[in-house]
């Protein structure tokens, strides 16, 4: 009776013995699972990381800003800068765009950049019509089209002075002076068109509270 009552108590203990066994490994594989959670932290999308780097270091005094004529860095705007997200070239990544220049005025310069780090500086005026993105630099006026992932150059404009205007075309070829008639006609749309940027883009004013923000996963 006795070793019937003894064999009966050594089987419990094995099998409280192997329960416990059987628990504490389950909790060190949670434990091991959420371990490998909390060390394998989301990373952002590239452009976003891109985006990111780039405003940061505008803020940091490292990327200047630039209106297409000259180049400014941050600290000596004396004011904020603003940027805004916007798919240009349709393949579902926006580019970014920065200003040094107050987002509610009638004539606004900025900068538009590439997820690979490309700039296209004097960014003045957007035909959203035709997704037509107007560039001032160098005392010339430079028209990209954006499409399949990409800006490209499509038209040219420049006037000099006494000796008129002159305009190219990637398309159809052209390079050709143009009268007096079609480049004033040409700088009246322009114009028309920087009148219309504020409402275009919502800009963000660049802190580094709204990059983290806009740019979060």
């Amino acid at each position: 009776m006795k070793k019937t009552i003894l064999a009966i108590m050594l089987s419990a203990v094995m099998v409280c013995s192997l329960t416990a066994c059987g628990n504490t490994s389950g909790d060190g594989a949670g434990v091991q699972e959420e371990g490998g959670e909390e060390q394998g932290e989301t990373q952002l999308p590239a452009w976003k990381e891109a985006y990111k780097n780039t405003l940061n270091g505008i803020l940091n005094n490292e990327i200047p800003l630039s209106d297409g004529m000259a180049a400014t860095n941050y600290s000596d705007l004396g004011g904020p800068a603003y940027f805004a997200l916007y798919d240009f070239t349709g393949n579902g990544t926006p580019e970014l765009i920065v200003t040094g220049s107050d987002p509610h005025a009638d004539y606004i310069v900025s900068e538009i950049y590439m997820e690979d780090g490309t700039s296209y500086q004097g960014f003045d005026a957007f035909d959203a019509s035709e997704n037509k993105i107007y560039c001032n630099k160098d005392l010339e006026t430079v028209i990209y089209v954006g499409a399949d992932g990409k800006l490209t150059f499509s038209e040219r404009y420049n006037e000099y002075g006494a000796d008129g205007w002159y305009y190219s075309n990637v398309e159809t070829e052209e390079d050709k002076k143009i009268s007096d008639e079609e480049g004033q006609a040409f700088s009246d749309t322009h114009k028309s068109l920087r009148k219309e940027f504020k409402n275009c883009f919502g800009f963000t004013e660049m802190t580094r509270e709204n990059i983290n923000s806009m740019l979060a996963n």
